[in-house]
């Protein structure tokens, strides 16, 4: 996986505009947020872990990467999978028919992920969105994770919302708005102020 822009003047930029964020950089140390040019990967892998933790979702994708047989996990090979073997790793029957439906309609080109590589933020959530079991959040990870978008903030993303809280001393779990309002001063750079988010509260736990 590939590093998708320079963090150095981000990580800057946070430091000088949020004094409690440049704290948490210090604690963390170099951000490692990397992205994953393979489209078609990264969204199942999106999908395997909605509403999921963390270690869920990894040993259900370790296990749907072993039912492919390939780590790269080409399109080709996950329509030749029937519903009972998604089921089979762990999935849930909605997401199962979802990943299937994804393959479905990127081998029909029914969805051209490549035309979104220079799409506007707004245009590639609403593409993505049209799509069967993709919500918001898909998209936000899409566009973080797949697309390097440095100025993405997920505020459906409940790890966000929480490490805001933590860093910030909040009584209660923040509102989508109260996020937007502590992320005035990342702009620029919210993808790397959320990776940071979900790293502290590793730290914590």
């Amino acid at each position: 996986m590939a590093q998708p822009y320079d963090y150095r003047n981000a990580i800057r930029h946070l430091r000088k505009h949020d004094e409690r964020m440049g704290e948490v950089i210090s604690a963390v140390g170099l951000c490692k947020l990397r992205i994953d040019s393979n489209a078609f990967r990264m969204l199942s892998r999106s999908i395997v872990g909605q509403q999921l933790s963390t270690k869920a979702a990894a040993t259900i994708w370790g296990r749907f990467q072993e039912l492919v047989g390939d780590k790269r996990v080409p399109v080709s090979r996950v329509q030749k999978l029937n519903h009972k073997q998604l089921r089979g790793v762990g999935l849930s029957d909605s997401k199962a028919s979802y990943i299937a439906l994804l393959a479905k309609n990127i081998a029909s080109k029914q969805l051209k992920l490549r035309t979104l590589k220079d799409a506007s933020d707004d245009h590639v959530i609403h593409t993505l969105t049209e799509q069967k079991g993709i919500g918001v959040w898909t998209a936000h990870m899409f566009l973080m994770f797949s697309l390097g978008r440095p100025d993405v903030l997920p505020t459906g993303d409940l790890g966000i919302a929480n490490g805001i809280q933590s860093i910030y001393g909040l009584k209660q779990r923040p509102t989508p708005e109260q996020m937007r309002k502590i992320a005035k001063n990342w702009h620029p750079f919210a993808s790397v102020a959320s990776w940071y988010c979900w790293q502290w509260l590793d730290l914590a736990n």
